[in-house]
């Protein structure tokens, strides 16, 4: 297991897939977490959505209620936002299905997970 942690810039209604962000950031490839942490940055203005557990063929959607897992309230320009986490022990938790949107492109996004690389 290795902790990696990314700064994901939103561009809103295009989410952004957890896993391929952290496989850029650790240089190989990353599939599974047993931890993972995402909390809006300071200085974003715009809400956040988390996306889990979207089916491999389909396209994730934070209008989509199936895929719709957490709201994540703005930050400001001196505070973070809202925050997101999920534990499983087995690191069962699948980053490829795992995907972060947000309402206003620009804002930061903070992703903290202890992963499996493959």
């Amino acid at each position: 297991m290795a902790r990696l942690n990314t700064t994901i810039t939103i561009t809103a209604g295009t989410p952004i897939n957890v896993a391929v962000a952290l496989s850029a950031q650790a240089k190989v490839p990353v599939k599974s977490a047993n931890r993972i942490f995402v909390q809006l940055d300071i200085g974003g203005t715009g809400n956040g959505s988390v996306l889990s557990g979207v089916p491999v063929l389909d396209t994730p959607s934070a209008t989509n209620a199936a895929h719709l897992t957490a709201r994540l309230a703005p930050a400001t320009s001196t505070a973070p936002g809202g925050s997101y986490a999920d534990v499983n022990p087995q690191a069962d938790i699948d980053l490829t299905k795992f995907w972060i949107d947000g309402s206003h492109t620009g804002d930061p996004v903070i992703v903290s997970a202890e992963t499996r690389q493959v």
